[in-house]
């Protein structure tokens, strides 16, 4: 199949692709970080949304990045992690401008093309050129080592983030999944 690829900063554009698929394609809640609210005090250079179209102008998957110091991020899931009664393991990221994704979303009918590992270099490219040095996600356990293999997402380290008894954390898993890793990239 063949793709358009599209940078763009519509924050408004993203949620409503992602809240409005059927549930069986996008199951999970949207990132807060990634909410158009929370994103108003960056600029251009500082966040991006990535999507994928078809031959008909369809978006087909989607991906968003920004600049979030690790320490706010960190500060979030771990009080996030304490009030569902889950144990959070205090993963580091190194020093350096870090930039958190997340929002990768392949509609099901595209996955298995390689779609989202495609969009992942490219997002890791465009957080380069736009000078930053980290990439950080996060991923439930059944995730970590795609994350991080060769023939994956490429990700440096995986290592355990949290335990959350009732799962079902944000986009990052379902009720089954409970354990939740945290992976990061150097940048070169």
């Amino acid at each position: 199949m063949s793709y358009t690829f599209h940078f763009g900063t519509d924050f408004n554009e993203l949620e409503e692709i992602l809240m409005t698929r059927p549930s069986q394609d996008y199951p999970y809640q949207m990132d807060n970080f990634f909410r158009s609210g929370r994103l108003n005090d960056l600029n251009d250079n500082q966040k991006f949304t990535l999507y994928a179209k078809n031959a008909e102008e369809n978006v087909v998957a989607t991906y968003a990045a920004r600049v979030l110091d690790f320490s706010v991020y960190e500060d979030f899931f771990k009080n996030r992690t304490e009030s569902l009664s889950g144990e959070y393991h205090n993963p580091k990221v190194p020093d350096g401008i870090q930039w958190y994704s997340s929002c990768q979303w392949v509609h099901i009918d595209h996955r298995g093309q390689r779609l989202g590992i495609d969009m992942d270099r490219m997002k890791k490219n465009k957080i380069l050129e736009l000078g930053g040095d980290i990439n950080y996600a996060n991923c439930r356990e059944a995730l970590a080592e795609y994350h991080t293999k060769e023939t994956g997402l490429g990700y440096d380290v995986a290592q355990p983030q949290a335990f959350i008894p009732a799962g079902g954390v944000g986009g990052a898993g379902t009720s089954e999944d409970k354990n939740y890793f945290l992976v990061y990239e150097t940048l070169s």
